[in-house]
């Protein structure tokens, strides 16, 4: 998320999206759904609106934490 908040878009969604592959919510959906909930922030931060909501409609699914 930081590389996100200092600009470095593609190099945020990058890492965010290898977590939440190394992570996914099948395996952990407690740690997978966190890590969702990053890649979230990160793709609103880099303007990515449609990723957003794409996330957010996977998210519904799992635990609040």
């Amino acid at each position: 998320m930081i590389d996100a908040a200092l600009g470095d878009k593609n190099i945020a969604i990058a890492d965010g999206r290898k977590a939440v592959d190394l992570f996914p919510t099948g395996k952990d959906a407690i740690t997978g759904s966190a890590l969702l909930q990053n890649l979230a922030v990160i793709y609103a931060w880099s303007g990515e609106k449609q990723a957003v909501r794409d996330i957010l409609n996977q998210l519904v699914k799992y635990p609040v934490i």
